[in-house]
């Protein structure tokens, strides 16, 4: 695990791409990987209001789209679906509400 932890470069954003708020009065966090052939971008609002995360634009020639693996505000069942069922995400922007984490995954579109 260790040597996977350093073999795969992580992108960190905040609510814009590649512009973490690293500050101490900062909520809010997002980073991206690509691992195992997936892209996963994580995002996590410890605000008390809803944010809006830019989403990175996945590799250029390869037709992808992003799925909502997990969103912790949602009610169980719905806070977790399986990467098959999981709802697709249109556009570039996501709003992650309150006190919650979000988890996408970059999925290769059927041609």
């Amino acid at each position: 695990l260790s040597a996977l932890l350093h073999a795969v470069p992580v992108h960190w954003h905040g609510v814009k791409l590649n512009e973490p708020d690293l500050a101490r009065h900062s909520r809010s966090l997002a980073f991206s990987v690509d691992v195992f052939q997936y892209g996963w971008h994580f995002m996590f609002n410890a605000y008390s209001e809803p944010l809006t995360f830019a989403l990175p634009t996945l590799r250029e020639g390869e037709p992808r789209r992003w799925r909502r693996l997990i969103d912790t505000y949602r009610q169980s069942p719905h806070d977790f679906a399986h990467p098959d069922e999981a709802e697709i995400v249109i556009g570039n922007h996501h709003v992650v509400q309150p006190y919650s984490t979000v988890v996408l995954v970059a999925e290769r579109v059927p041609r």
